[in-house]
């Protein structure tokens, strides 16, 4: 009987041990997946802004060249 007892909590424990780490795989892949998909939608809003920060600063260029281009003529 204590052989028998033996062989089932080693299974027991073979189990448990085997559950924990699906546990900690898991944990660790959806981890992964949600920091993933987080900078992923960072890096597309800075690119946005980068973008709109682009183009106002290719208007005021613009704007600062024509200004000068008058002054000088004139």
């Amino acid at each position: 009987m204590d052989l028998i007892l033996k062989k089932i909590i080693k299974t027991g424990f073979t189990t448990v041990d085997a559950l924990i780490g699906l546990t900690i795989i898991v944990a660790f892949a959806l981890l992964y997946a949600k920091t993933n998909s987080f900078m992923d939608h960072n890096m597309k809003e800075n690119e946005v802004r980068l973008e709109q920060a682009r183009t106002d600063y290719e208007k005021y260029s613009k704007k600062t060249i024509k200004s000068q281009e008058r002054f000088s003529t004139n």
